[in-house]
């Protein structure tokens, strides 16, 4: 047939379908680099009730993973999974807002802090029944646990930047610093226009031997500590840190920060002893973000899942998984593109040289065998 035709035209037509193959790679391509990666993640299918998963830890009694969910036809829950024995629902809630925070204290205990309305539940026999412990308090961005056994959590809430302790292994909450009492100039309005405080709320808090650290926000970015039960308090770091892991080899507490890149705040290092800090990554160093909700520890190593917030101007982000052997020194470990508004990405633990983690409701996992 092409004998009969011309050879321009032959070249005109097999032009013009090369074109159209890359005008459609192209569209494919863009709409992929709304979300991609570079590594070798990979993603576990999730049960058909599944819409999503969260924020998580791993339980080292059960010998799994647990996360927040949010279920196909509403409402959230909490979640158990190892890649041998598949999933288990262990709680089903109405629907809460922020999708919930799962802790585990030294004897096991499982919290499920929600919201709307404030609701703390909590597990002693594995997920197999849970009692409601405290409501309309609020959702604990962070639960930690002193040498003696009490809990601490520091509540994220509108106006009411307050810690509250549990002497009885997690059955009741009282309240034991309110920062608004503590830092009274900073409970004042953003401005005219604004009914928030500048110090609002807290966010991570970790206890270290008789030490208590926890991050403040929203425009008093402050890391405080407490080494006298609260009596008085001083600043560890001029950013109010949204996780922290503690490295007891080293005796060093390492802070993530929750900021833009620009804003030059990432990682710091607070020393215990000579009660000094040390800002040791900047985001801006790599054009990322400096968004750090989750911190973790295994095997002497340190990791710190970065994401995106208030990317309003849709323009494309890195972002991704750090780690560390020193607690100083961070190196990339997997990355990520989005132009999206808000990314999320947050770290459950290690299983089998497998770091665990979600990203944007999907459950994946990266091989940490070389490192």
């Amino acid at each position: 047939m092409f004998k009969k035709l011309p050879v321009k035209l032959i070249l005109f037509f097999l032009i013009c379908l090369v074109g159209i193959f890359f005008y459609i790679a192209k569209d494919r391509l863009d709409l992929s680099m709304n979300n991609t990666e570079t590594g070798l993640a990979q993603t576990v299918s999730l049960p058909d009730s599944v819409l999503g998963v969260h924020r998580g830890t791993w339980h080292e009694g059960m010998s799994s993973f647990l996360f927040s969910a949010e279920n196909i036809g509403g409402g959230y829950g909490v979640w158990q999974y190892h890649p041998e024995n598949g999933f288990k629902n262990l709680l089903s809630v109405e629907d809460k807002f922020f999708y919930g925070k799962i802790f585990v204290d030294s004897k096991g205990v499982i919290y499920y802090s929600a919201n709307l309305p404030g609701v703390l539940y909590r597990s002693a026999d594995d997920g197999e029944t849970w009692q409601v412990v405290q409501e309309k308090i609020g959702v604990f961005w962070g639960i930690t646990e002193d040498e003696a056994g009490n809990l601490y959590g520091s509540l994220w809430s509108e106006n009411r930047p307050l810690i509250f302790k549990s002497i009885d292994n997690g059955l009741t909450w009282n309240l034991w610093q309110d920062f608004s009492t503590v830092f009274p100039d900073e409970a004042v309005l953003y401005n005219d226009n604004d009914e928030r405080f500048k110090l609002r709320h807290l966010h991570d808090i970790v206890a270290v031997e008789n030490d208590i650290l926890v991050g403040t926000g929203d425009v008093t970015r402050w890391g405080v500590r407490t080494g006298d039960d609260g009596k008085s308090w001083k600043k560890a770091w001029d950013e109010g840190f949204t996780s922290s892991v503690f490295d007891s080899k080293n005796r060093q507490v390492i802070f993530g920060a929750d900021l833009p890149g620009y804003r030059e705040k990432g990682i710091a290092v607070y020393d215990v002893d000579s009660e000094s800090v040390e800002e040791v990554w900047n985001p801006s160093d790599i054009s990322w973000p400096g968004y750090i909700y989750t911190m973790i520890e295994q095997g002497d190593v340190f990791y710190a899942a970065v994401h995106v917030e208030e990317n309003n101007s849709g323009e494309k982000q890195l972002y991704g998984i750090l780690y560390s052997e020193d607690g100083k020194t961070w190196k990339k470990l997997i990355e990520f593109e989005t132009s999206e508004v808000v990314s999320e990405l947050f770290l459950l633990g290690v299983l089998n040289n497998n770091l665990y983690f979600t990203h944007n409701g999907e459950l994946k996992f990266v091989s940490i065998a070389s490192l």
